[in-house]
């Protein structure tokens, strides 16, 4: 999962925010967040970011030393 907030709570900002799992995939531990004015927000870019982000978050749980490297 991902989420979307196209201008829901601000005019021309649009953010795509990730889960940081757990290490069993459990509740998530915190969240990682993008934010851009919506010129820049394309559809089509939200796989990527949140493949981007997914990486990132596995680097977060393994550092947070919950996670077996």
């Amino acid at each position: 999962g991902f989420a979307l907030d196209i201008e829901e709570f601000v005019p021309n900002l649009c953010c795509v925010a990730i889960p940081v799992p757990d290490y069993n995939g459990g509740a998530p531990l915190a969240a990682i967040s993008i934010a851009m004015p919506k010129m820049r927000f394309k559809k089509g870019n939200v796989s990527g970011w949140c493949s981007q982000m997914r990486e990132k978050a596995t680097l977060i749980t393994e550092q947070l030393g919950l996670v077996e490297n």
